[in-house]
């Protein structure tokens, strides 16, 4: 029988009452429902991960309704720690436990920012902060908090509007110690997406890192690193980020992080490993152009998808979609999460940004290339490509984005073709062959090599075709 609590909104496994929830002064954020599932599946891979009989130990630091957390006691199975700063979270959330038949371990009132908050229980499995705005602040209280091999689950919903105005953008760059393009502009919303990111996971690495020097027992110095993070998952729905990460022992090394260089003209897209360890290329004009690139970042240069991971959560979201078979919206949630985990499974992960043929097209006033001609003249010059581009959920056909290691210099040879060809054809380009396309590329090579002062790449490109 339904409990009298439950009257307005069911999300998978468990009822809330959003209307008492309001008048309490609670919030729910039914927004973050594809990160609510993201968080089910990741749990529940890294149980069968563990191997072991024991539940997870979950904290929900920034718990709200108690939403979340209910559905990691029900569907995960787990020991559920709930914490919200808001004086009705800790009776709202035992009465819904009690409405849905689970069991929060604890419910707390406290600091989620302070480090001292949580680290007396410590040992948490996951760690949970489904903050607004930036997750950032709380990183240091979450670390103190979750075990090394455990997992720290952050949403960031300030990413999405870092370019929304110049306010906002200066805003981020202090925040996250990063540098932004100056305006939307400058890349396409997928290759935007992937590096706002990207620059998020770099602070969060960094925050993580801690590094510090300390004396050492002979009298000297080293350099000590708190713990380091390996990226498990990323999904970015548009106007939120939510990032797995799980907790390392310190690292050997340092973040891996690396900078871009993008001509705003051009769209042509360069990673540096750091401006001053290769100033004369952070310094080079766009070659195509002759215009000064926009340095931008750190970002992140590590895959953001764990492989092996990715494929265990695979199984566990099409169960999780098929046993709330009955709600549309269940199955439209777990089929995005799936959508992203399938895009993970093909793409190439250290390759920092995709590229978006469309918007390339346009701006080299040519008709957009087949994403299979672009990828097969590439790979004719040696760089490799794959067709998807995960944090934005895009794979397959359908769809004109593709990552690639390719230079510039490759790109332009690509695009000089592709309108070579468009020229030549009253109709307009059609698909060429394989061959042809190699083809077409390598007779347009010598002559773009020689405007550009490449005739070594024409010979090179000549060669592999």
């Amino acid at each position: 029988p339904r409990h009298p609590l439950i009257r307005m909104l069911r999300e998978a496994a468990v009822h809330i009452d959003v209307a008492a929830a309001a008048a309490r002064g609670l919030f729910f954020n039914r927004s973050q429902r594809l990160a609510r599932d993201a968080s089910m599946v990741v749990a529940s891979a890294l149980q069968r991960e563990q191997r072991c009989e024991r539940p997870l130990r979950v904290l929900d630091a920034l718990s709200g309704t108690g939403a979340r957390a209910l559905r990691y006691a029900l569907e995960c199975n787990a020991d559920v720690y709930g914490n919200d700063g808001h004086a009705e979270f800790a009776p709202f959330a035992r009465a819904a436990a009690a409405a849905n038949g689970a069991t929060l371990h604890a419910t707390w009132r406290r600091d989620a920012r302070r480090v001292e908050s949580f680290a007396e229980e410590g040992g948490f499995d996951v760690v949970d902060v489904d903050a607004f705005a930036s997750a950032l602040p709380f990183v240091d209280a979450a670390l103190a908090a979750v075990r090394t091999g455990g997992v720290l689950a952050l949403t960031f919903t300030d990413v999405p509007r870092w370019l929304a105005d110049k306010s906002s953008r200066v805003s981020a760059e202090r925040s996250y110690g990063c540098v932004l393009p100056l305006s939307r502009t400058v890349l396409p919303s997928t290759s935007l997406y992937e590096l706002s990111t990207r620059a998020a996971v770099a602070a969060v690495a960094r925050r993580v890192d801690g590094g510090h020097v300390a004396p050492d027992a002979n009298g000297g110095s080293t350099y000590v690193r708190r713990r380091g993070i390996v990226p498990l998952a990323v999904l970015h729905n548009g106007f939120s980020v939510r990032l797995f990460v799980r907790v390392t022992p310190p690292p050997p090394l340092p973040p891996p992080l690396k900078f871009v260089a993008v001509c705003g003209s051009c769209c042509f897209a360069e990673s540096l490993a750091h401006p001053l360890v290769e100033l004369a290329k952070a310094a080079a004009p766009c070659i195509r152009c002759g215009q000064q690139r926009q340095l931008l970042g750190p970002v992140y240069a590590a895959p953001l998808f764990d492989q092996q991971f990715v494929a265990s959560c695979m199984p566990i979201a099409s169960s999780m979609m098929d046993a709330y078979a009955d709600s549309d919206d269940d199955v439209r949630a777990f089929e995005h999460v799936l959508r992203v985990l399938r895009a993970a499974e093909g793409e190439l992960g250290d390759v920092l940004l995709p590229t978006d043929l469309s918007h390339a097209a346009g701006k080299f006033g040519v008709s957009i290339p087949p994403r299979d001609v672009a990828a097969i003249a590439l790979r004719s010059l040696g760089a490799r490509t794959s067709h998807a581009a995960a944090v934005c959920g895009v794979s397959g056909s359908g769809s004109s984005v593709l990552k690639s290691d390719a230079t510039p210099r490759q790109w332009w040879y690509f695009f000089e073709a592709w309108r070579a060809r468009s020229d030549g054809s009253s109709e307009g380009p059609a698909t060429p062959s394989p061959a042809a396309a190699a083809a077409a590329v390598a007779d347009t090579a010598g002559a773009v090599g020689g405007r550009g002062g490449g005739g070594e790449y024409g010979e090179r490109f000549e060669a592999l075709v």
